[in-house]
This record gives structure tokens, sequence and C-alpha cells, in this order.
């Protein structure tokens, strides 16, 4: 599939070492270029134990569905095991590609930090349109019953300015509904003591 796919490059976790010079030996009995094979160390969990569903979501569908956004996805991936130098860690697909070089990638293994995905999430739908942040909520609230679609010009308008005044607080867009429970409930509960006490 590589060779028929014009893959030039193959970088793969070092679990596939033992793999390689069988594949190497097909290669060339079929007289094909022998892509540039890198193998780089495994992503770890937080504990620095194999990743795997007992560290959470492991599909990428499955942070789809969460609402992590694909720039915030690709920036983080990217980061785990390489670094571009330097303070910046918010790059566009455009700055990785124009930045990436095999020297950087980490002999060591690299580690998923959830923190670290949130952050960088947090950043991108902080500073997305919020037309679009507004067009990607808008499930998440009609799932939680809190409206359904489709929305009225005044309704829209409405849940965008509710977008506007939330997005300040997600990690990712399926928080949205836990935010804006207070807009949606006739009666609201004050759990924390010092607040009840003003």
């Amino acid at each position: 599939d590589d060779h028929l796919m014009g893959i030039s490059h193959v970088i793969r976790a070092e679990e596939h070492l033992p793999n390689t010079p069988r594949q190497i030996v097909i290669y060339e009995a079929l007289g094909w270029q022998v892509p540039k094979f890198a193998h780089v160390s495994l992503i770890l969990g937080q504990d620095r134990s194999k990743m795997s569903k007992r560290h959470g979501a492991t599909a990428i569908e499955q942070y789809q569905a969460k609402g992590y956004l694909p720039e915030a996805m690709v920036n983080f991936l990217a980061l785990l095991g390489w670094s571009p130098g330097g303070e910046n860690e918010i790059l566009s697909l455009e700055e990785l590609i124009e930045q990436f070089s095999l020297e950087r990638v980490s002999k060591s293994p690299a580690v998923f930090d959830l923190d670290k995905l949130n952050w960088l999430n947090a950043h991108y739908i902080r500073t997305a349109s919020l037309e679009r942040i507004t067009e990607l909520s808008i499930p998440y609230l009609e799932r939680a019953g809190y409206i359904s679609t489709p929305l009225t010009e005044k309704q829209y308008e409405w849940v965008t300015m509710l977008v506007s005044l939330l997005r300040g607080y997600l990690n990712c867009l399926e928080e949205i509904t836990e935010h804006a429970a207070v807009f949606f409930v006739d009666r609201v509960e004050v759990t924390e003591e010092e607040a009840r006490m003003i």
C-alpha cells in the first residue's frame, strides 16, 4: 500500500522495529524504492504506562464527539515527542509542516498530557470565529434538551450570545451544557457555602 500511494517516509512506533528488515527485503524483492523508515518512542499515559482505554478516550472520534477541535488535536499530536524549538507551542498546520524535522524528535517516550490538550483546545475555542463555535455548540445544547432546532433568527442570536459568554470557560465543547444549565432552569441552587452566606 505504501508503495502504491507513493509514500517516501514511514514514521511509526518503535514497536514496529522488528518488522522493518522483512519489509525492506520485500521492497527490494519487488524492485521497489525502499522508503526512509523512522521509529519513534511510544506514547504513554500520564501514569507513564502504555496508552490504553483506561487512560480515557483512545480513538480520534471520541475526542471529536467531546468537542475537541481538529486544529487543537493536530497541534497537540504534533507536539507529542517533537519540539519546534522556542517558546511557542500554538502552531498552525502550515507552521508545523514548515518547522518539522526528525532531528527534533525526542528519543524519550512522549506522555499524553490531557491537561495540555485541554489548554490547547480552550485556546482554539476562544480564538475561533464565534459563528463557528456557535454552530458546533448547538448539537450539545440540543442533546441536553436546552434548545430544539431549527432555531428562529432570534433564538440563534440568543444562543450566539450564550456561546460568546461561556466559551472562555470551556476546555471542550461538550462542557457547554454544564455551564449553560443555569440559563435553562427555573431555580438556581447555590452549593458553595461561602456564596450562600453572601
